[in-house]
């Protein structure tokens, strides 16, 4: 008997314990049930079209707010800021109201946004083509008529860059929300918070979201003669400069330093010119990398780097006009002329640039070109009138020492004076004056000569000093330029 019993015992614990659980799924249908009939009910004679307050004079108040989850496109070219955000929106619905008593104590339920009434908040400011893509989203309705609408967004919307200080530049983007058919008198857009939610922000890598506060302002349309309520977020962004430093700034400054080296180079390298002309390339294309980025504006707001980056062209292209002048100078030693006295003044003079280089090069000289100086010449008559008033000792004594023209032995002024029927002394004065002449003149060819090679050895070295001289001097000149452009550039980008 007692085998039986304990037997009928666990039939009854199986029975009972079966016997709860349907009634837990009969609960559950219930339930479902329920919910199926709240629907139906409060979307019986519902109407997705109309305003959802019983009178009509009613201000239906929606709040609105915005979550900012990532700065996706900072379209710089076509002033475009794409942004992803989650949209929260809540209203009183009268028409979504019921006793959760009524509905086994229900009190909120999902229903699909097509099914009932959704403000019509625009972005007034957008460029998308779909003028904001909404993600399909429930509404969540609690049992007094509380309507929040939780959506993900996909914004583009215009934005006016202020490329002044690129690349410390802060770019304050505005998206701006309102009704699109609802005036004041009938919608009333109120913001939920004093700004957009950055909690659940993703950093982006180029653009840092410094802040996102919200203004709510009354705006009458001119258009349509009426006034809607509006809101206005404000993205205050501030860029990321360490890209644009590293490989941008810091190798255009470099290559802008390394065309001052153009006047260290010899001339005689040959590779002056070259140098010049391959950094200037060089820059030109680091010119346009960072033009194709910025947008295409002619306003006063030019930006600062982009004036630096013009600037330092303009100096490179004047440093190769300078270059090509210093070669000038140096070869102009291969055609045997003189520097001109106005040069010789600026490089020779007191405070001249031979200050630039004095433990470089020697100064040259000579102060005078000779090259083209003519050999003054007397004739015989003036020579003999000169020679008629010194003694016949004198005159013999300076033959037998000199010799006669053409090398030939000189008679004595004794034999000359025995053939008193030959010569007179008259004659003799002349011939002597002639031998004196001529004798003169081929010691002054003779001298002429030799300074003329010492002068053309002398050009040559003050051409060479000039061009030396040149060199330090742009060296000095585009170097402070270089320093100052620099200077003043980054500073006022930094205040």
């Amino acid at each position: 008997m007692l085998k039986y019993s304990c037997i009928d015992v666990c039939l009854l614990l199986f029975i009972c314990f079966a016997g709860k659980n349907d009634s837990v799924n009969v609960t559950v249908s219930s339930m479902r049930s329920i919910q199926s009939v709240l629907l139906r009910d409060l979307l019986m004679e519902y109407n997705s079209l109309v305003r959802p307050v019983v009178d009509p004079a009613t201000v239906l108040e929606v709040m609105h707010g915005m979550s900012i989850n990532q700065i996706v496109q900072m379209d710089e070219i076509n002033q475009q800021v794409t942004v992803a955000v989650h949209l929260r929106q809540s209203w009183n619905d009268e028409f979504l109201r019921w006793n959760p008593e009524d509905y086994g104590g229900i009190t909120h339920t999902r229903i699909p946004r097509d099914l009932i009434w959704l403000p019509d908040i625009n972005l007034y400011n957008s460029v998308d083509k779909d003028f904001g893509r909404t993600a399909d989203s429930n509404v969540i309705v609690r049992h007094d008529g509380t309507v929040k609408w939780y959506a993900q967004a996909l914004f583009t919307s215009s934005c006016t860059f202020d490329i002044l200080y690129v690349p410390y530049d802060v770019q304050q983007c505005y998206m701006t929300f309102a009704s699109w058919t609802y005036n004041t008198s009938l919608l009333f857009l109120k913001n939920g918070s004093t700004g957009a939610w950055l909690d659940s922000y993703y950093q982006n890598n180029q653009w840092e979201l410094l802040d996102a506060p919200v203004q709510r302002a009354v705006h009458t349309l001119e258009c349509c003669h009426f006034s809607v309520a509006e809101l206005t977020y404000t993205l205050i962004l501030r860029r990321q400069p360490f890209f644009h430093f590293i490989f941008i700034i810091i190798p255009f400054i470099l290559m802008s330093g390394v065309s001052l080296l153009v006047f260290l180079l010899p001339a005689e390298s040959g590779e002056k010119l070259a140098l010049c002309i391959t950094n200037l390339l060089t820059l030109i294309i680091f010119f346009d990398s960072i033009g194709a980025s910025l947008p295409a504006t002619s306003d006063a707001k030019f930006p600062l780097i982009g004036l630096y980056f013009f600037s330092s062209i303009c100096m490179v292209v004047l440093s190769c006009v300078a270059a090509v002048t210093v070669l000038k100078m140096h070869h102009m030693k291969n055609e045997d002329k003189p520097v001109p006295r106005w040069l010789r003044r600026v490089v020779f003079g007191r405070f001249g640039l031979h200050c630039l280089v004095w433990h470089l090069v020697p100064r040259a000289k000579a102060k005078h070109n000779l090259c083209t100086t003519k050999v003054s010449a007397c004739t015989p008559s003036d020579i003999a009138i000169s020679t008629s008033r010194t003694t016949n000792h004198n005159i013999e004594s300076f033959i037998f020492e000199n010799g006669a023209f053409g090398g030939q032995e000189t008679e004595s002024l004794q034999d000359y004076a025995e053939d008193d029927d030959r010569f007179t002394l008259v004659a003799m004065q002349r011939d002597l004056a002639e031998i004196l002449w001529r004798m003169r003149k081929q010691e002054s060819e003779r001298k002429a000569q030799v300074k003329l090679e010492d002068n053309c050895d002398a050009n040559e070295l003050d051409w060479k000093y000039v061009a030396v001289a040149l060199d330090r001097f742009f060296f000095i000149l585009f170097g402070m330029y270089f320093c100052a452009n620099t200077a003043s550039a980054f500073l006022n980008i930094y205040n």
